[in-house]
């Protein structure tokens, strides 16, 4: 049995299982509801691949959903992420699609992650994403010419900073 704290650190993940083989009728979502659920400081950097945009609530091709009435606070990467239709590059046809995200508040996300967003659909719809609320989604750039140039930046800030201090005062 979990804690109160493991149950609310514990990002919610709906997604179908990888691969088309056996089992995979047991990985279709028909319809997926996630609501009225507090997610708190989750998503930290995971060990398996340092480009995930490691959500807080992952919901992967169903065929209907509802995203309505969640509060995240404190999340590396995005708050609430959808994935429409299907895969890329499948084959299958996918007669309906319809998501619903509706009523979030979403604090404090993109604390690690560059790219995506605090409240990110990706793929097919539609997708209605309506009065949600999101607030302080910060995004960490400090990846490639970013890092260098941010280093520029304060190697000179440093260096004037240092250049008024010590000169002689009059």
């Amino acid at each position: 049995m979990q804690s109160e704290a493991e149950r609310s650190s514990s990002p919610v993940t709906a997604k179908k299982p990888k691969g088309g083989g056996a089992g995979a009728a047991y990985g279709q979502l028909k319809h997926v509801e996630v609501m009225r659920n507090r997610v708190v400081d989750t998503g930290f950097r995971c060990g398996y691949s340092p480009w995930t945009s490691i959500p807080a609530i992952t919901v992967s091709e169903p065929q209907t959903c509802e995203i309505a009435g969640n509060i995240v606070d404190t999340s590396f990467g995005n708050g609430i992420i959808t994935l429409g239709g299907k895969d890329s590059g499948a084959v299958n046809v996918v007669p309906l699609t319809r998501i619903l995200v509706h009523h979030n508040q979403i604090d404090n996300t993109m604390l690690g992650c560059n790219d995506y967003g605090g409240l990110e659909h990706f793929q097919g719809g539609p997708v209605y994403i309506y009065n949600n609320i999101t607030r302080n989604c910060v995004g960490n750039r400090n990846t490639g010419l970013g890092t260098r140039l941010t280093a520029s930046i304060w190697t000179a800030v440093l260096s004037a900073i240092a250049s008024i201090t010590s000169s002689p005062a009059m």
